[in-house]
């Protein structure tokens, strides 16, 4: 009978990885679209890792990275950042920090965090500051329109959209989870 349960969780665990790359794939898209000032595209990461573990977020991660990097290729260098939520979000959610909304506030801030460090160098360094690919990208311009430095122009837009936009994801997963 133990067999039986672990081949069900198994199972369970391959079944969700898809789901959370299409739920970040929808948003990914919506944001793209839109040109919103928020990515949408890691709340099934989160999603994932908190389910089922960070290694299981972070392939969620870095497949939705890859995926999403068809339709939009400026994706493709960030999945070491989608791979990071993954992680973190298995981490806290082990720990059982997605329990309440204080904890999961706390959580918010972990992943903010997170994305500050790891998305504004690799949006300046390999995409001189701005993508195109979303609403950030407007905010980067005008910051460096108005005479703002590089660097000092994409974390503040980075600082903006990032906040957010995890704070979005983390309370989507939240509820998502409760419900």
């Amino acid at each position: 009978m133990k067999a039986k349960s672990k081949t069900s969780y198994i199972l369970s665990v391959i079944l969700l990885i898809p789901l959370g790359i299409a739920i970040n794939f929808v948003g990914a898209n919506l944001n793209a679209a839109l040109k919103l000032p928020v990515y949408l595209d890691a709340i099934g990461t989160v999603f994932t890792a908190v389910l089922c573990g960070p290694w299981i977020g972070f392939i969620t991660g870095v497949v939705t990275s890859i995926v999403t990097s068809v339709t939009n290729p400026t994706q493709l260098p960030y999945l070491f950042v989608s791979g990071a939520f993954g992680i973190v979000g298995g981490i806290c959610g082990r720990k059982g920090m997605l329990k309440t909304p204080g904890k999961t506030f706390i959580v918010a801030i972990i992943i903010w965090l997170v994305a500050i460090i790891t998305s504004a160098p690799i949006t300046v360094i390999v995409f001189g500051g701005v993508t195109g690919a979303s609403g950030a990208s407007a905010i980067t311009t005008f910051l460096v329109a108005t005479g703002k430095g590089l660097w000092h122009s994409v974390i503040s837009s980075t600082l903006l959209t990032e906040t957010l936009d995890k704070f979005l994801t983390v309370f989507a997963v939240y509820f998502l989870i409760r419900s």
